[in-house]
């Protein structure tokens, strides 16, 4: 689903409208596959880490050098699809 940003850009000649994906509250098994972006609360208070790999299955991550990491989907402050 397409919503409408809130992000403008003034110059662009269609008022500077930008359509983006809205995205889900959590990872679902139907993202399984897609290359995602994780940001999660780390156990430190105030504190964030971040996750970029392929979506294994809702609670693990593969990064790029073949790595499985896991983490809490309650713990999941923002995520997005990057590419398939």
């Amino acid at each position: 689903m397409l919503v409408e940003s809130r992000v403008t850009f003034p110059w662009r000649p269609d008022g500077g409208k930008v359509a983006q994906r809205k995205s889900k509250a959590l990872p679902t098994a139907g993202d399984v596959g897609y290359r995602v972006s994780i940001r999660i609360h780390d156990n430190e208070p105030g504190k964030y880490r971040d996750l970029l790999g392929h979506l294994v299955d809702p609670t693990h991550i593969q990064d790029k050098h073949g790595v499985r990491k896991a983490f809490d989907p309650q713990k999941i402050v923002a995520w997005r699809i990057l590419e398939r």
